[in-house]
């Protein structure tokens, strides 16, 4: 499925709710609470300044990190599902 469409930004959240597509917004819908779970991790995991007096090896633990794979991993296979 092709929508003809330019996604931008890094919130997984908004770029479900942004598809043009009900049927593919639907089919994600699912995924919604997996997509804010993410969009949370983004700048704290991603910059070594983003947590207070930390770093995110000393924060984060080795199973938030296996359940945060495991959400995208199901949002990267619903969308692949979805584009055929």
């Amino acid at each position: 499925m092709s929508l003809a469409q330019e996604p931008w930004g890094h919130s997984l959240l908004n770029l479900i709710r942004e598809l043009p597509d009900d049927a593919a917004r639907s089919a994600l819908s699912g995924l919604i609470d997996h997509a804010k779970r993410l969009d949370k991790l983004y700048i704290p995991t991603r910059y070594p300044n983003g947590l207070p007096d930390s770093i995110p090896a000393d924060v984060y633990t080795d199973s938030e990190a296996r359940e945060a794979t495991v959400m995208a991993r199901q949002i990267v296979e619903a969308v692949a599902s979805l584009m055929g």
